[in-house]
């Protein structure tokens, strides 16, 4: 197909991709120079929890909206192409390194195993699709409801944390400075 719609032998295809890997790599890199970017450097202006959370929905939200058409297909294949499923590892790792960046101001480099899990399955691709559906009345408000429900469980988890140990001279889960 590829040949077909480049009017090129398909030869020539497997010249310039030789492995699947390669033509995924060619592809993905060809949707991701377009993409909304999702960097750390979304949180330049977010000193707080809830506007560092906010940073981050919007960025993946209008990555999700972007991206929604490959990533539906990705989802469906990965367990078939491995190549796809190392694709989505890495993208699972990115948003995770941003979600524990979005509670640095409350639990350093480390939150919570449980709090950092819960923000993971709030954050990914499905929710978001669950959410962002045309056919879901909370439209609108995925995003502020979503957010709203990463900071409330932030702030519990911060909470027990904190009375777990209260009197320790060290937070375990904080950085000095």
């Amino acid at each position: 197909m590829i040949a077909e719609r480049a009017d090129v032998a398909i030869p020539t295809v497997y010249n310039h991709f030789p492995t699947l890997g390669d033509l995924l790599t060619a592809c993905t890199g060809q949707a991701a120079a377009h993409a909304p970017s999702i960097e750390p450097e979304i949180f330049a202006a977010a000193n707080d929890i809830d506007s560092r959370l906010l940073a981050l929905l919007d960025a993946l939200f209008a990555q999700y909206d972007y991206y929604a058409p490959w990533l539906r297909w990705t989802l469906h294949e990965a367990h078939v192409l491995p190549v796809l499923a190392a694709w989505l590892h890495q993208a699972d790792d990115q948003r995770r390194q941003l979600i524990i960046r979005a509670l640095e101001p409350a639990f350093g480099t480390t939150p919570p195993a449980a709090l950092l899990a819960l923000c993971e399955s709030l954050t990914d691709f499905p929710t978001w699709q669950r959410f962002a559906s045309d056919q879901n009345p909370l439209r609108k408000e995925a995003k502020n409801t979503l957010v709203e429900a990463l900071v409330l469980l932030a702030r519990q988890h911060g909470a027990d944390v904190a009375s777990a140990y209260a009197g320790s001279e060290s937070h375990p889960t904080r950085e000095t400075t």
